[in-house]
């Protein structure tokens, strides 16, 4: 059976027009295909010339010429002088200590400079009239108490009457060290006074 030629026409017709449009249909989804696979690359013009690289790392940075800082004795930073990257030289402070520990040091020896200086004054100067008076007291003391118990017939009251006594005795030698060995300074009143109690104590 023969097929009728219109229907032939129109499929030719049909096919004619198809092939193109999905000639150009393919080249459109190659060319996006294309497209999107180039997305992510990037394009430069090739030259001669310095080839400039950058690295990043992490690190530390020593410096050619260091040393090594201690202080005489320990303590507590009051002060810092010197900032980084300051030029210093030997002998330069680059920091203060706090030294109020050093200063109450410092004070406290001066105070037992000034009590030496007074006990060394009061040696130079010899006994005072109040001194010589309680040693001459006592030695009376003494006199009175040998003196009642030479009659008593207990050896022990004795004894200790004579203790005291030589005790009183070596009081009035140290007296008179004392005036032999004043200073030249004192008043000749004062020497004489001195010697009218070692006389009186002996």
């Amino acid at each position: 059976m023969k097929r009728p030629v219109g229907c032939s026409l129109l499929l030719l017709a049909v096919l004619m027009l198809g092939v193109p449009v999905l000639v150009f249909a393919s080249r459109q989804n190659q060319a996006a295909s294309e497209a999107a696979q180039h997305a992510n690359v990037e394009f430069h013009t090739i030259t001669s010339g310095d080839v400039t690289v950058a690295v990043t790392a992490l690190g530390q940075v020593d410096a050619d010429v260091s040393a090594n800082l201690s202080v005489a004795s320990a303590g507590r930073v009051a002060e810092v002088l010197a900032q980084p990257g300051d030029v210093v030289r030997a002998g330069d402070v680059i920091a203060h200590l706090d030294n109020d520990t050093q200063q109450i040091g410092v004070e406290q020896a001066r105070l037992g400079l000034e009590m030496a200086q007074l006990r060394r004054d009061d040696l130079l100067a010899g006994p005072d009239s109040g001194q010589i008076a309680v040693a001459q007291a006592n030695i009376d003391a003494a006199r009175g108490s040998y003196r009642s118990a030479a009659g008593a017939v207990n050896p022990d009251d004795l004894r200790a009457a004579e203790l005291g006594y030589q005790q009183a005795l070596a009081a009035v030698e140290n007296a008179q060290h004392a005036r032999t060995t004043a200073p030249g300074s004192q008043p000749e009143e004062r020497y004489a006074l001195l010697d009218a109690q070692v006389g009186a104590a002996s």
